[in-house]
């Protein structure tokens, strides 16, 4: 009895082997599936948007206020205010640094234009992003369809409650700057427009990208709430998408805080005037937060690419080395 027993359970072994064996041809679709959840990343696209966005940023700081239709506006008021005056036609160019008023206002202008150009295509990014980590399933493609749908048509409402919060956070940041030693009676006018500067770099894209938070209690607004907590008091993005909206938002915060240091000095310039130095300091700040965004999420996707690259070029024996010696082992007894 006892030589017909070996063989059947060497048999039984030889077979608990075998389905073992067979068990790790799955991990390749598990390689598939990690490979999906990787993070949304359109290099090319994402690296033209930004060398745009930021180049236009730069010239609405350095030569939108000194354009020809800078000087026609002025030379507007001018004529309106003196018209047999005809020196204005014939007048240079405004500086920077001649009227603080209406170079913030026109700083104001171009980044308003540029910023809503800028968070519909971060607003379409995310939106492909939430697409991209749902899977393929046909039920939820028809899911991915109708929330797109629905996202579109809320375009208009989107850009108006971003709006809304942009002039609401305008007037916060204005009197954050009051109490922080802006003029209050003589430069009043220059301060608010410095605070809608501030909340165009910081308030827009986020607002109309993530939506606005709310204090209701459905899980949309939940969600919502929690997210602005997240990534602007703790400061913790978790995807290309929230970087490109968190780092210039920080960015305009901390350039137009150090951009009142040299205000403060008796050095009796003229680019010291209020507010010029918090103004583009704060665009300053937003164009290398938003450099710094590109290249942190940038090498983040090399750094993926290589450890995926790494892990498909990896051989396919070296996962399966302990049960091949525990095979060699039971062939041997």
């Amino acid at each position: 009895m006892s030589r017909n027993t070996t063989p059947r359970s060497t048999k039984g072994t030889a077979n608990k082997t075998a389905s073992n064996e067979s068990v790790p041809t799955a991990q390749p679709d598990q390689r598939t599936n990690n490979t999906h959840s990787q993070p949304f990343f359109p290099f090319a696209r994402y690296t033209s948007i930004v060398g745009v966005h930021t180049s236009l940023l730069s010239f609405t700081a350095l030569f939108l206020p000194r354009t020809s239709l800078s000087s026609l506006s002025q030379g507007l008021f001018l004529s309106l205010n003196n018209p047999s005056d005809d020196s204005s036609r014939d007048s240079p160019p405004p500086t920077l640094t001649e009227s603080p008023l209406r170079t913030v206002a026109w700083l104001c202008a171009g980044t308003f234009i540029l910023q809503i150009w800028w968070a519909g295509w971060v607003r379409g990014w995310s939106l492909d992003t939430r697409d991209l980590s749902k899977g393929g399933a046909a039920l939820e493609r028809t899911e991915q369809k109708l929330q797109r749908q629905t996202w579109n048509s809320g375009r208009f409402a989107a850009f108006k409650t971003a709006c809304l919060l942009t002039a609401v956070a305008s007037f916060f940041f204005a009197i954050v700057a009051l109490l922080f030693g802006a003029p209050v009676f003589s430069h009043f006018l220059q301060t608010y427009l410095l605070g809608l500067l501030v909340a165009l770099l910081t308030v827009f894209t986020p607002a109309y990208t993530l939506g606005a938070p709310s204090f209701k209690t459905d899980i949309v607004s939940l969600v919502t709430r929690l997210t602005w907590i997240r990534l602007f008091a703790e400061i913790s993005p978790r995807s290309p998408v929230e970087r490109a909206v968190v780092y210039p938002a920080v960015g305009a915060f901390l350039g137009c805080w150090s951009g009142a240091i040299p205000a403060g000095l008796d050095w009796e310039e003229p680019w010291q005037r209020w507010p010029l130095t918090t103004s583009y300091g704060a665009l300053g700040g937003f164009v290398i937060g938003s450099l710094s965004a590109f290249g942190v999420s940038a090498l983040e996707n090399l750094a993926n690419f290589d450890r995926q690259s790494r892990v498909s070029m990896s051989p396919s024996g070296s996962a399966h080395s302990p049960q091949g010696k525990g095979s060699k082992k039971l062939k041997s007894q």
